[in-house]
């Protein structure tokens, strides 16, 4: 996914959780619920999921006004857990939620994943002791750590010193043998060399040494990279998809595929030696997701720009084929939601049951006046027969809150999306966010 949103280090203020529930593509709210959280704080939602029995969990990061260290507040490890009228489950954690200080420096949660058994996995980036990396932590059922699994429940994977080395997580995926996949980049500073990564972990969060060299495959690269998307196919390969700064002109982004095979080898048969970049255009595109069809076609979406303006993309790859070496050779539909003067942010995509597929993001002179969704039909055309042509906006605004969105998830008959700093007005306490739409829309 995304990488949390930077906050306020002087946000001394009160955290809620919003759950509005939002039936009719008109706009108009049916009913709005406020929940507030038993405790002050500034939280920002990462990732939302059903927990398989109709609960919504959510984590993220939380600033406490009232858990300090030694007078110093920072974002902290944080789970909630909500019932499905969106009230705290009390059953959960410590009245319904989670919290946990991590390091000597502030937090970034980065994925959860809920297990068939119950089982909670998360993954997010720690700094302690002048060290950096990232974590994996696993909670049983009902919130508490599960101290079978590393350290108190979490396994911490050192990077590198926190002033020497520059690191982006990628994504965390759940392999069918309860292995863990873990994707990022690290670069040495000032101006060090740069390295594509992926860990394997065992289950019970060992480094795999049946993958890669002792369960990590580092692959330089001659510039910066963002990897936030991560897949497996049918028969076990890793796909890999992200943004590749191209050297020249300026700082254009391309897009970049890779595909590994289940040991961790580069799968020389794909693309040019297992990479392909899309260099030849003269916009930057930056890459915000990808879904891997049960037919195993790629799907990938993000914003291209050559200027002020930002429009969505939508690319079809089909890696059982020969990868073409130019983006017009492939299925690419580029398109815009809102005016023209307008800055799209695109956040990710679902994958539907009939093969379309549904976008959404924020949309608005700021990037943050509206939401959005749009359908797209197998073929990724527009699906007009949903909102109008296709698209649905619905103004932050109208409910009195505005920001990115950082996740969606469909949890039983709802579409939830999460996300950071909605407020009421000017004068209204900083909030978690939840937004429940009923699906399909009326």
């Amino acid at each position: 996914p995304i990488a949390p949103l930077n906050m306020h280090t002087n946000a001394l203020i009160t955290g809620f959780l919003l759950l509005m529930f939002a039936g009719h593509i008109n706009g108009q709210h049916s009913t709005t619920f406020f929940f507030p959280a038993p405790v002050p704080g500034f939280s920002v939602g990462n990732q939302i999921a059903g927990d398989g029995k109709g609960r919504i969990l959510i984590a993220g990061t939380d600033r406490n006004t009232e858990r300090k260290d030694n007078d110093v507040i920072t974002d902290e490890y944080a789970l909630w857990r909500y019932l499905p009228d969106g009230q705290p489950d009390h059953s959960f954690g410590k009245k319904g939620q989670v919290f946990r200080r991590i390091g000597d420096q502030p937090f970034e949660m980065h994925g959860m994943q809920v297990l068939p058994d119950g089982t909670i996995r998360t993954f997010g980036r720690y700094k302690r002791q002048g060290r950096q990396g990232f974590l994996v932590g696993r909670h049983l059922p009902d919130g508490a750590w599960d101290t079978r699994f590393g350290e108190d429940g979490i396994v911490y994977v050192d990077i590198g010193n926190v002033n020497e080395t520059e690191l982006r997580l990628g994504r965390m995926l759940a392999l069918p043998n309860r292995k863990i996949l873990i994707s990022g980049y690290e670069k040495t500073k000032p101006d060090g060399g740069h390295g594509f990564f992926l860990y394997q972990l065992l289950p019970d969060g060992r480094r795999d040494s049946s993958f890669g060299t002792f369960g990590a495959v580092r692959l330089p690269v001659d510039n910066d990279e963002f990897v936030p998307c991560l897949a497996r196919d049918k028969n076990g390969n890793i796909l890999v998809a992200g943004t590749h700064r191209v050297a020249e002109p300026g700082y254009k982004y391309a897009l970049m595929l890779r595909r590994f095979l289940p040991d961790g080898q580069a799968d020389t048969s794909f693309a040019d030696q297992g990479t392909r970049i899309f260099e030849e255009l003269p916009e930057s595109y930056h890459l915000r997701d990808m879904v891997l069809t049960p037919q195993g076609r790629m799907i990938l979406t993000g914003v291209c720009n050559s200027g002020p303006t930002s429009d969505v993309f939508l690319l079809e790859i089909n890696p059982s084929l020969p990868i073409p070496k130019r983006l017009q050779e492939c299925n690419l539909q580029v398109f815009n939601i809102g005016e023209q003067s307008y800055r799209e942010q695109v956040t990710g995509l679902l994958l539907l049951k009939q093969g379309e597929v549904l976008l959404y993001g924020c949309t608005g002179e700021k990037s943050t006046e509206n939401y959005f969704l749009t359908l797209r039909k197998e073929d990724l055309t527009a699906d007009e027969r949903f909102g109008d042509k296709g698209v649905y906006i619905q103004p932050w605004w109208n409910i009195g809150f505005y920001d990115k969105i950082q996740h969606a998830a469909f949890i039983g008959k709802r579409l939830y999306f999460t996300g950071a700093m909605p407020r009421q007005a000017d004068t209204e306490p900083n909030c978690v966010l939840g937004i429940g739409i009923d699906w399909p829309l009326k």
